[in-house]
């Protein structure tokens, strides 16, 4: 019973298309995509990065 099964996720899914509209819900969605992209991105550059010494201030660089 604590779980959601897929017909749960549909009828959310469905509630939400009906209050906000379904081209609302798609630019939300493509705006989180972006968003996590921009996360690995960051993620990446920072991975590749050399690592600061603790004395070292991030303006210092």
């Amino acid at each position: 019973m604590g779980s959601m099964s897929m017909v749960h996720w549909l009828v959310v899914l469905a509630a939400m298309a009906l209050l906000f509209g379904g081209g609302r819900i798609a630019n939300s969605m493509g705006d989180l995509g972006k968003g996590l992209k921009a996360f690995r991105r960051e993620m990446a550059d920072v991975e590749s990065s050399p690592a600061l010494s603790r004395l070292e201030a991030p303006g210092d660089r």
